[in-house]
């Protein structure tokens, strides 16, 4: 038996009621670790967990340095990682991973076979890139690991890369907080009432009942930014024949538009999780009709913080359906909210739903703390067209986000469209059990992938298509149903490029996989293995990171 965050269970069955039962036993290895990637100076290889059996609940990694003939092993200082870069100094030798596993009773090491003796180089660093094509078994279940055979070919003329320019070398700054400069609102949907002035919707004691009140009515400060306060309850318009409709429409904000000095904060209440629901649609047959939670629907819907909100769907039959839709925005940040279930019944064209829609004329949206899940409908939509995430665009940050259960289509998806955008940065991203891949960029885009876990999709964790121009970084990819061309479930197509640095393909050890808990093991591989200057300061929970870490939950340490 495999074990994995799904498999471990403890104190169950006659065996586990005596005390001295058979069960009570240290971890068993069934199958040795394998090793991933060539052996070459330069390149990074990669070690899976092998099989056990005996209740695991956590596992240690060591790489050793051998002798030409696989003997005489010693441990390397410091690499007690799931992956290790080869060194010069391994020239001439073999290398071996060593995989301890721990539970309850003790701990039991299994190490893998060596690997091929590691050539000597000559070639200058930086003039030759190393490019990994693979053929590979499938994993078709959460629990069977991806095994690829690889080959290596050099070339002189590299393709392009993207740079720290497009980049930077950190995440680029989100904006600013509220501070208690400016002017505050108030909206509860069971106390408010929409006739309230704008001075008195400023006392807590008389709110607006809507969000739309709010988002029409709030004047911008000479001084400061504008807060909305939205208390619990369920908020969703009344239904209309407009093409287009939303419980949240930010546009034509002419005098009233935020700027850089005066950001619109829409937050939830301390301590509350509003409820915005789609409008329904009032028309007749709906036909091309459209329905969304939040919309940004110009370019003065800009400067604009959304925290905190839980956007659901009421299932009813339309068109095209989206969580939050952004057509024109720029400096826009959605923060610590979910998006679940939404669904457009078959009607009109190519029928579709997405978490949240990023148009084409939109820059520097920001993508923090999201949970999108349960988006599509497979029965009733156009086949593969609803995601979690549909970005155009250019330069957004996904950070700290969940896309899974999206059962028709991507977890993620950038497409170009009419054109596609550079400095897309994605990062601490967790994309499972999506119906397609977990991360697809299309079309012209360039993007940086960084500390990320990809498992379970049905196809691949990571797809690169057109001539889009990507690195992926210190990320996991495990359990995808195809090795794709790169193996390890990243996937290149047509022209375009995919660099890969310290990619594991090794099991991240989720909590509980089944019941959708993505928190980690504390002997996750994902621990001080992600890259500190892309690892925002807090993890989903907004609890503090305290090192480098991949997915989008701390791991948890020993005090």
């Amino acid at each position: 038996m495999l074990i994995t965050a799904l498999a471990v269970s403890f104190g169950t069955g006659a065996a586990a009621a005596r005390p001295g039962a058979s069960k009570q036993r240290v971890p068993t290895n069934t199958s040795l670790p394998q090793l991933s990637g060539d052996a070459v100076v330069g390149a990074t290889i990669g070690t899976g967990i092998g099989e056990w059996r005996g209740s695991v609940t956590s596992f240690r990694f060591e790489w050793e340095r051998c002798a030409s003939s696989g003997s005489d092993c010693a441990p390397i200082g410091g690499a007690t990682g799931a992956s290790y870069v080869v060194t010069p100094t391994d020239a001439g030798r073999t290398l071996r991973s060593s995989v301890t596993a721990t539970n309850k009773w003790g701990s039991t090491t299994a190490t893998s076979a060596p690997t091929a003796l590691v050539p000597a180089t000559t070639t200058p660093s930086g003039s030759t890139e190393t490019e990994t094509t693979a053929t590979a078994t499938t994993a078709t279940t959460a629990t069977t690991a991806t095994t690829a055979t690889t080959t290596t070919t050099t070339t002189t003329t590299p393709p392009p890369a993207p740079t720290a320019t497009t980049f930077g070398t950190s995440l680029p700054s989100r904006l600013p907080e509220w501070t208690g400069s400016g002017v505050t609102y108030y909206v509860d949907a069971a106390a408010g009432n929409d006739a309230h002035t704008e001075t008195q919707a400023r006392s807590e004691s008389t709110p607006w009942r809507t969000i739309q009140r709010a988002v029409d009515g709030y004047v911008l400060p000479s001084a400061g930014h504008v807060r909305i306060l939205v208390k619990n309850g369920t908020y969703r318009a009344a239904g209309n024949a407009n093409a287009v409709q939303a419980t949240v429409r930010f546009g034509n904000l002419g005098t009233r538009t935020p700027t850089a000095a005066n950001v619109l904060h829409l937050l939830a209440y301390p301590g509350h999780t509003p409820v915005v629901q789609e409008p329904p649609y009032a028309g007749g047959t709906p036909g091309s009709a459209e329905r969304h939670g939040f919309w940004f629907a110009d370019a003065s819907a800009q400067f604009i913080r959304v925290r905190g909100f839980r956007v659901t769907m009421n299932r009813q039959t339309m068109n095209q359906t989206q969580g939050f839709r952004i057509d024109a925005s720029t400096d826009v940040e959605l923060d610590q909210c979910e998006i679940a279930g939404w669904k457009s019944a078959a009607v009109g064209s190519n029928p579709r739903s997405q978490g949240v829609y990023v148009g084409k004329a939109s820059s520097r949206v920001h993508l923090y703390n999201l949970v999108v899940h349960g988006i599509g409908d497979p029965s009733a939509e156009a086949r593969n067209l609803s995601h979690g995430f549909y970005i155009q665009g250019d330069h957004h940050v996904l950070a700290n986000v969940l896309a899974f259960d999206n059962r028709n289509g991507f977890g993620v998806q950038f497409y170009s469209g009419g054109g596609g955008g550079p400095g897309h940065i994605v990062t601490n991203l967790v994309a499972a059990n999506n119906k397609m891949s977990g991360l697809v960029i299309d079309g012209t885009y360039s993007a940086s992938v960084r500390n990320s876990v990809f498992y379970d999709n049905d196809q691949w964790g990571v797809s690169v298509r057109g001539s889009a121009t990507v690195t992926a970084h210190n990320s996991i990819s495990f359990a995808n149903g195809s090795a794709g061309t790169l193996g390890n479930g990243f996937n290149r197509e047509g022209s375009s490029t995919l660099g890969l640095q310290n990619i594991m393909g090794v099991n991240p050890l989720f909590v509980n996989f089944a019941a959708r808990d993505f928190h980690v093991q504390s002997g996750s591989p994902a621990h001080k293995t992600g890259l500190a200057a892309f690892t925002p300061p807090r993890d989903l929970d907004q609890a503090s990171y305290r090192a480098p870490t991949v997915g989008a939950y701390r791991v948890p340490e020993a005090a």
